[in-house]
């Protein structure tokens, strides 16, 4: 016969919170990346052509750089 200590689920460990703790934080720091990169392409299409040769681009970078979805890099 079971005993109903057998059965019972597991007490949650300190290695799991740290786990669960570590993937938030990687799932944060995943969303935020996302965030800065459509901000900063958002702000980079708003340049004029003057500004973009300014910071050292040509036109074909600039448009493969802000026609990239958030998630590339």
């Amino acid at each position: 016969m079971f005993r109903s200590s057998t059965l019972a689920a597991p007490a949650p460990s300190r290695a799991s919170a740290g786990g669960l703790i570590r993937s938030a934080g990687a799932l944060f720091a995943t969303v935020w990346t996302w965030r800065f990169r459509t901000r900063s392409r958002r702000c980079l299409a708003q340049l004029d052509d003057r500004l973009i040769r300014d910071i050292g681009l040509d036109p074909i970078d600039w448009r493969r750089e802000i026609d990239k979805p958030f998630w590339r890099g």
